[in-house]
């Protein structure tokens, strides 16, 4: 399980249907994939603090994935990955997609 900070962050499920790559993907192997959410709700977890003094605010956010992209075994570069993007948008909106 992945952890961050002394904890384990939490996992997901997707399908062939949503990534198609996970059908030729090895287990155990890390793969780098980016994730757009949408976030649909914030809490305060209080009982989240270290001590019951502790000024530091402790919040949990509630998210939906709304698309996942495979990029592979090798980490992205955002300038590429925004490109591409536009490029698809700019597709999308001449042959009158959007």
């Amino acid at each position: 399980m992945p952890m961050h900070e002394g904890r384990m962050l939490p996992s997901v499920s997707f399908s062939q249907l949503d990534l198609p790559q996970v059908i030729s993907w090895e287990i155990n192997e890390q793969y780098f994939l980016v994730v757009k959410v949408e976030m649909t709700g914030k809490h305060n977890m209080e009982f989240l603090h270290d001590s019951p003094t502790s000024d530091k605010k402790k919040v949990t956010g509630d998210f939906k994935i709304v698309s996942v992209k495979a990029v592979g075994h090798k980490p992205i570069d955002l300038q590429s990955l925004e490109q591409e993007e536009m490029e698809h948008i700019k597709a999308e909106a001449l042959s009158g997609g959007l």
